[in-house]
């Protein structure tokens, strides 16, 4: 399929617009950092921009491969979804914690559904068989989104239900991650319908979907606004700094003056990730993880099989809690860049982004060649992971593990050139 360089790099310019919006709003939102060599930091943020870029459009030279016919099947992805449908039924009413039956509280009390969410330290047994049923979530709902004209009623039904219940999950924990993780999830397989001319945006369509992304961020922001001010989290002073936002703030003068803590929430949760990336940047080093670093999902298991506790002091995620003492892990967001460069070296990590926008990139042109269910999985993945690198690392457990670098795994193992390998067979008949 041929495209215009428009549609082409339409993926990865408007994923870069996010990074470098989230860059623009760390500058210039209402909290100020005390950064060391800040030349170095947006020097080094610039290298990884240009980086994803230039793997962006390594891989758009690729002409496409395909994968077993298993992976394009219609019959499969259905099961899929059938699957996935009655194990999100079950983990409902038998996995205990937040889930949506429980939502009216989680709106009523933002709080208690946070602090109840978060306070469990023992994972429940459906923590581990999520390791298992994530993948099957990225490919039933990634898959089932781009397939949506080839699906029945029903099982188009079971697939908006899945999807409802895993954000009223979300809310009902009173967190924003499910849910946009599952709008990402959407978005993505979204844009492959649109480039590929599956989905033709008439000015209708085109209108309603301009409306419906309004009516989402308004209620986005409103629900955040909502968790600000009543989840016992509202920020006043600079967790990191203990610093007051500026008063005479632009965007203060630019909105109205209700929004004044959502605003101030919203540039800490955006921005205090790279002001901990420039203090990572400044640690010392001290060796390279290989490949268990970068996860304290990774760490906490190496640790607890070997009894070897090593690689605590190499994570540049762990050490910012424990040198800099910002208390227990997981408190404040490290960037993705933090986390693997434990692993990989900081050079190493401009490197490392090259090759998954080199990914992003083949797994797009997998999808415009034959569509397959591993190719729209993995730009969906591709997608999430790349939107999630000025906050978190999406490997940090066990379900992000499997998802993301199994159904990789999967899609690279899978994919083939049907010309080549045909034209080898023939030679070798001869």
């Amino acid at each position: 399929m041929t495209l215009s360089s428009k549609k082409r790099y339409f993926p990865v310019l408007l994923l870069l617009t996010w990074l470098i919006f989230t860059v623009f709003f760390f500058i210039t939102g209402p909290f100020k950092y005390p950064l060391e060599n800040q030349e170095t930091l947006y020097i080094y943020l610039t290298l990884i921009h240009l980086s994803l870029f230039l793997g962006y459009r390594r891989g758009l030279k690729s002409k496409g491969r395909e994968t077993l016919n298993f992976f394009t099947s219609i019959q499969v992805l259905k099961r899929m979804i059938t699957v996935f449908f009655l194990y999100t039924i079950v983990k409902v009413f038998l996995g205990g914690g937040a889930n949506i039956l429980s939502i009216g509280s989680a709106i009523g009390d933002p709080a208690a559904s946070y602090l109840s969410s978060h306070s469990n330290e023992n994972v429940s047994i459906f923590g581990y068989i999520d390791m298992l049923f994530a993948p099957l979530q990225t490919l039933g709902v990634a898959g089932g989104v781009y397939m949506w004209n080839k699906l029945s009623r029903l099982y188009r039904a079971l697939l908006i239900l899945c999807i409802i219940i895993a954000i009223g999950n979300s809310v009902a924990a009173s967190i924003r991650s499910g849910i946009v993780g599952m709008v990402l999830t959407v978005t993505s397989s979204l844009i492959l319908r649109i480039v590929t001319g599956d989905l033709y945006l008439n000015l209708k369509k085109k209108i309603i979907i301009f409306l419906s992304v309004a009516g989402f961020l308004s209620l986005f922001f409103m629900y955040t606004a909502h968790l600000s001010e009543n989840r016992n989290t509202t920020i006043i002073l600079n967790p990191l700094t203990l610093e007051s936002p500026e008063d005479n703030n632009v965007y203060f003068r630019l909105f109205p003056e209700d929004w004044r803590l959502t605003i101030i929430a919203t540039n800490f949760y955006i921005g205090h990730s790279y002001y901990r990336l420039n203090q990572a940047m400044n640690l010392s080093f001290n060796g390279i993880g290989l490949g268990f670093a970068n996860s304290y999902f990774m760490i906490k298991n190496v640790t607890k099989i070997t009894g070897w506790n090593g690689l605590e002091s190499i994570s540049y995620g762990l050490r910012l809690d424990k040198e800099i003492g910002y208390g227990d892990f997981g408190v404040f967001w490290s960037t993705f860049y933090t986390w693997v460069a434990a692993d990989f070296t900081w050079p190493g990590t401009v490197v490392l982004i090259f090759f998954i926008g080199y990914v992003f990139s083949l797994s797009y042109k997998d999808t415009l060649k034959k569509p397959n269910l591993l190719a729209i999985a993995t730009f969906s993945n591709s997608f999430i992971l790349i939107y999630s690198f000025p906050s978190v690392n999406p490997f940090q457990d066990g379900a992000g593990i499997t998802n993301l670098f199994g159904l990789f795994i999967l899609w690279a193992t899978f994919r083939f050139n049907r010309e080549r390998d045909t034209g080898k067979a023939q030679i070798c008949e001869s």
